[in-house]
């Protein structure tokens, strides 16, 4: 599931004037695509795992989502497979994006459901589809699009796991 595909799903053309930060955004991969449509990119992560992020074009901080207070708001906001680890409940998980964003903004989001191989692992939070998607409309995030994935991909160890993945779009409302 990538940025381009959930916007491509809900006919929306990048804006390159867009303001978008990237949550978890490790080594920038899914940057890319907005840096090289123009977008002012931002990526946050707890830990630096590159040293030429500025080369790339993102304006990297090491920052927790929960620290993180920037002075303006996003147009769009990526946060993928990262909320499961975020050390909070799904409501204030929601909160913390939803803050980062300005009115009509537009968030990108992907978690582990309840089926994927990762369910199991302990200090993470899983959510199902259904709970999800009404936690964003409590939070006033319109959904535009929803997907569930399943597929079997590689684990780092080079084993074969179950993956089992929900994605939305949602716009921030007033």
């Amino acid at each position: 599931m990538s940025p381009f595909w959930m916007l491509k799903a809900i006919g929306q053309e990048t804006k390159r004037d867009w303001r978008v930060l990237d949550v978890g955004c490790a080594e920038g991969g899914r940057s890319k695509w907005f840096i090289s449509s123009g977008c002012d990119v931002t990526g946050i992560d707890i830990k630096s795992y590159s040293n030429d992020y500025s080369e790339r074009g993102l304006k990297f901080l090491q920052t927790s989502l929960e620290d993180y207070r920037p002075v303006q708001g996003f147009n769009v906001v990526v946060a993928m497979y990262v909320m499961p680890f975020v050390r909070c409940t799904w409501d204030v998980r929601i909160a913390h994006l939803t803050r980062l964003m300005e009115r009509g903004a537009l968030l990108l989001l992907t978690v582990f459901a309840p089926g994927d191989g990762r369910a199991t692992e302990p200090n993470i939070a899983i959510i199902s589809e259904e709970e999800l998607s009404d936690l964003l409309q409590r939070h006033k995030l319109k959904v535009r699009y929803r997907c569930h994935e399943e597929y079997e991909g590689p684990t780092r160890q080079g084993n074969v796991m179950f993956c089992s993945v929900i994605g939305f779009v949602a716009e921030l409302g007033a």
